[in-house]
C-alpha cells in the first residue's frame, strides 16, 4: 500500500515536471485533480497513521 502511494506521488511529480519544463501547462486545469490528490493523502495518512 506504501510502495503503491510512493509511486503515485512519484508519477506525479515527474507529470508536474514535465508540464513546466514543457511550458505546456494550462492554468486552472490541474488544480481539481490536485485537491483530490492532496485530500487522498491526507485521509490515507490520517486513517493509516502514515506520517
Amino acid at each position: 500500500m506504501i510502495e503503491c502511494i510512493r509511486n503515485a506521488i512519484r508519477d506525479f511529480l515527474r507529470a508536474v515536471g514535465n508540464t513546466i519544463e514543457d511550458e505546456a501547462a494550462i492554468r486552472g486545469a490541474g488544480a481539481f485533480k490536485i485537491g483530490k490528490i492532496l485530500f487522498l493523502v491526507v485521509v490515507f495518512s490520517s486513517q493509516y497513521c502514515l506520517s
